[in-house]
């Protein structure tokens, strides 16, 4: 019977790990198998805390790898109901994911992966329903549900977004304060501005962290482009979809809660906003289609963002 492999990162918070398996064990009906990877958590008690809730939990039916296996040198073998891979660097979003990914190419069981924030917690039996539009829409990249802020009271926006043109990106990193009073980026959030009378929404990008496609597709494209840490991944999984004449959907009727929808900060720290303004030079050069010079200028914008956000953070004693 195929199998769905759920791929979940995890970073020192090995409690949201945990709620986010037990969630899943507890609405799912579909053939899955987990494959959850350590990105080399730093809190000392988080790996082994997680590797003995797994190992009690799934007893026999669990099994622990190294880095190595997942370098794509492995031979085809079938793995267990759950797998741990324990990550030597903190490889970031993509390159942690891709490790679970390259883990599952190795078992012909698996027919679909299920890309899984930590801080999901299913409340319904989505993955069933998932499968369904994959099978039955013609032409389809990625599918995904509506998230929730926690106490499903109100939506996560982000979980279905349009791409952002550069121009706006420019403005954005020139503008930031005076663009966020006037809302002006609430266009890009489509259901924000759709009735969600629709079961099925067209989108271009879906949340990164819960987001269903084929295993196979996963590897046409060559899984998640490594040149970014964190950010712009579902920006480059669009533009990769794009050259296949692929789209995205969302499903209105199925939902789950994402508990950063709800935490995020906001005053990263410079770490984050160097992640991001990397990120986005790459994807603005490698994927968005527009010229150098526009590329230039949207760098140069990313220079001045980042001397406003160190300044301010000088200035107000944030790290």
């Amino acid at each position: 019977m195929d199998k769905t492999a759920i791929i979940i990162l995890n970073f020192n918070n090995y409690e949201d790990t945990i709620n986010c398996i037990e969630s899943v064990e507890k609405y799912n009906s579909a053939p899955i198998k987990l494959i959850i990877v350590d990105n080399a958590s730093t809190r000392s008690d988080a790996l082994p805390s997680l590797e003995n809730y797994l190992s009690h939990k799934f007893d026999n039916d669990f099994r622990k790898f190294s880095d190595l296996i997942s370098d794509g040198t492995a031979e085809e073998l079938v793995l267990p109901y759950c797998s741990l891979i324990a990550s030597d660097i903190n490889d970031g979003y993509a390159k942690g994911n891709n490790k679970g990914l390259r883990l599952s190419l190795l078992d012909n069981t698996i027919k679909n992966i299920l890309i899984l924030n930590n801080d999901i917690l299913f409340v319904e039996d989505i993955i069933p329903s998932l499968i369904g539009l994959l099978d039955s829409i013609p032409n389809v990249g990625i599918v995904s549900p509506v998230l929730y802020k926690k106490g499903l009271k109100s939506i996560d926006f982000n979980c279905a977004r349009k791409d952002m043109p550069i121009v706006d990106a420019i403005l954005n990193r020139l503008f930031t304060r005076f663009l966020r009073y006037i809302n002006y980026n609430d266009k890009l959030y489509i259901l924000k501005n759709k009735n969600m009378a629709s079961e099925i929404v067209e989108i271009e990008l879906p949340s990164g962290s819960c987001m269903l496609l084929r295993k196979d597709l996963f590897k046409e494209i060559s899984l998640f482009d490594p040149n970014t840490f964190l950010y712009y991944e579902e920006n480059i999984l669009y533009r990769k979809m794009q050259q296949k004449h692929l789209h995205n959907y969302l499903c209105t009727s199925l939902k789950c809660i994402h508990l950063g929808a709800s935490s995020t900060s906001k005053s990263p720290s410079m770490l984050i906003v160097d992640a991001g303004i990397h990120s986005g030079n790459y994807y603005y050069e490698n994927y968005y289609p527009c010229s150098r010079t526009t590329v230039r200028l949207y760098k140069m914008s990313n220079i001045f963002h980042r001397f406003c956000v160190k300044t301010h953070k000088l200035l107000t004693g944030k790290k």
